[in-house]
């Protein structure tokens, strides 16, 4: 049986999501204040089900397990994933793929040998950013998905047990340091001169 996940996140304004992670430097969690950063960065914060609640859905689907030509196979070629077919598609450097639509709900189909597929939808992802996928291992398949210009979710589904293993927010960091003014504190960053 596949464990269904609501865990979405509405659209967030990306202003309002860096303005809540870098307003007070004091509460954030910050493995290294953006202060110190040498650039902007990606970083992590726990993920947050509330604000997910019904955009990351995980499900059986039935009828449909037959392989597919636009499929990608796992390391060992025994599972595979595709997306709908309205869909462009180009490899990675990273060996994933990144998938580009212009619908902001996205369906991909897994399959890990069972009767049905394991139907993961992302519902109201940001448009102007891919959804990254990459298999990270024989079971386990890696997908970064962007809700907005500046937070988006990682996950790590396992497709033999069909449970997410991971799920974490990603935010892009290029506000949090501009706003700390990058190596040195707020207004002195790296071209700072007293």
């Amino acid at each position: 049986m596949i464990r269904l996940m609501q865990c979405s996140v509405p659209l967030l304004l990306p202003a309002l999501a860096c303005a809540a992670a870098s307003s007070a430097a004091d509460s954030w969690q910050w493995h290294t204040p953006p202060d110190l950063w040498d650039c902007p960065r990606l970083f992590h914060a726990p993920h947050d089900s509330t604000m997910l609640a019904g955009r990351i859905l995980l499900e059986p689907v039935t009828g449909a397990a037959g392989a597919r030509s636009d499929a990608v196979r796992s390391p060992n070629g025994a599972y595979w994933f595709c997306v709908d077919a309205e869909w462009s598609s180009r490899p990675d450097a990273g060996e994933g793929i990144r998938f580009g639509t212009s619908s902001p709900d996205v369906d991909i189909l897994i399959f890990n040998e069972r009767e049905h597929l394991i139907g993961l939808s992302l519902v109201g992802h940001y448009i102007n950013y891919d959804v990254y996928c990459s298999w990270i291992s024989e079971k386990l398949l890696f997908i970064r998905v962007w809700w907005g210009r500046a937070v988006g979710s990682d996950m790590i589904l396992d497709v033999e047990s069909e449970e997410m293993l991971y799920l974490e927010t990603v935010c892009d960091g290029t506000i949090p340091y501009r706003q700390f003014g990058g190596v040195g504190g707020p207004g002195r960053g790296p071209d700072h001169h007293e």
